[in-house]
């Protein structure tokens, strides 16, 4: 590999990792391929292996009326695919060894859409994403243009293991932000005020009710993205957001804390609770170190729920609906009683709160729950 085609494969490496992590930057990706082995189109999609049928299509070179009829019509058709994805997994293959050109010209999928396609040549690879996908890499050249070359399937398999794990990370990075937006909708049901912050108070979400509490301008605002308070409690309020934030990621700083913000109309104070974003679906969606911060209106009628103990911690409606009980001092035989569970289990669910909201007493944890308004009458 002469230093400008290494140059160009390299740049393709980066676009590779690039698109795994950019959803956007994927579809351009059999672009790029494409561009990269000089082909006339290319395929990349996902083939699930229980149904075998398409889940995913990413393509250069096509109309969304070819995509349309690939799908329902040809893709159980196309000898490429049938006799590829027999052959061993991450091999670069030239289709011409798998499946004899005048076979494959005399075929129902060449003849009715293949040859408007110009697809004749094709090399290829099959790649497994998980247990229950495969990704399925397809390059193609019209007849009456060369077939790939022996350079070029050596090519192809050197790029094979780093699509492999950008496959991997694109899975991965999805998974992240599908649970991130799961727990953030949840948030967006409740009624107390949510506000998750950065280390210097960047706000990265804002759940409904607190964009409306800060509407108010008063004594707390969300304006240029930064979330602030009047006053001195402004000051304290950056000090505990940033201790909490780094405590979330194992430095030190603090574990956050509670504070009065005045309103300047004269209303009875809000009350912040400024704690970690423990890990979670919430923190890996963000990737960053962060804090969670509550603001509790005094003449609210509606006070915090249980579903912020489940969406913050990951608590179980019934760990949160314990929780809730301790708070309100009832005993384990108490609890146990109203539930109709044992106490054994009450124990193991007292456990689970602790593992999972980072204290080590239940002590610890009912003070977390009270400073956060779960008090049940």
């Amino acid at each position: 590999m002469d230093a400008g085609r290494s140059a160009e494969f390299h740049a393709l490496l980066g676009s590779l990792y690039d698109a795994a992590v950019e959803p956007n930057e994927w579809q351009s990706l059999p672009t790029r391929l494409a561009r990269f082995f000089e082909a006339g189109s290319s395929t990349l999609w996902l083939w699930s292996k229980r149904a075998g049928e398409l889940e995913g299509l990413d393509t250069f070179g096509w109309t969304k009326q070819d995509l349309d009829a690939y799908r329902d019509q040809y893709a159980q058709r196309d000898l490429w695919s049938i006799e590829g994805v027999k052959q061993p997994l991450r091999s670069a293959l030239l289709m011409s060894e798998v499946v004899p050109s005048a076979v494959f010209a005399e075929s129902e999928f060449y003849r009715d859409l293949a040859r408007h396609l110009g697809l004749f040549y094709c090399m290829g690879t099959a790649l497994p994403v998980d247990d229950r996908q495969l990704c399925i890499l397809g390059l193609h050249r019209p007849r009456g243009r060369p077939d790939f070359t022996a350079s070029e399937q050596k090519l192809l398999r050197l790029l094979i293991p780093h699509l492999e794990r950008a496959l991997q990370l694109r899975n991965r990075v999805e998974g992240i932000r599908q649970a991130g937006r799961l727990a953030f909708s949840a948030l967006d049901a409740l009624a107390v005020a949510v506000v998750i912050v950065d280390a210097s108070g960047g706000v990265l979400y804002a759940n409904p009710a607190a964009e409306r509490l800060a509407a108010r301008r008063d004594g707390i605002s969300l304006q240029a993205k930064q979330l602030a308070a009047t006053g001195a409690a402004g000051c304290e309020l950056r000090r505990l957001i940033r201790g909490a934030a780094n405590s979330s990621v194992g430095k030190a700083g603090g574990a956050g804390g509670s504070l009065a913000v005045p309103q300047r109309s004269g209303r009875r104070p809000f009350s912040l609770l400024v704690t970690p974003l423990p890990a979670g679906r919430m923190a890996d969606a963000l990737q960053r170190p962060c804090a969670a911060v509550f603001i509790l209106d005094p003449e609210s009628r509606t006070g915090p729920q249980g579903e912020v103990l489940s969406q913050l911690y990951g608590l179980s409606p019934s760990e949160a609906r314990v929780l809730m009980e301790l708070t309100s001092g009832r005993s384990v035989n108490q609890i146990a009683a109203a539930n109709c569970v044992s106490r054994n289990t009450v124990r193991t669910q007292i456990q689970r709160i602790l593992e999972k909201t980072g204290t080590n007493r239940q002590a610890e944890a009912v003070a977390l729950a009270a400073r956060l308004g779960f008090v049940r009458p």
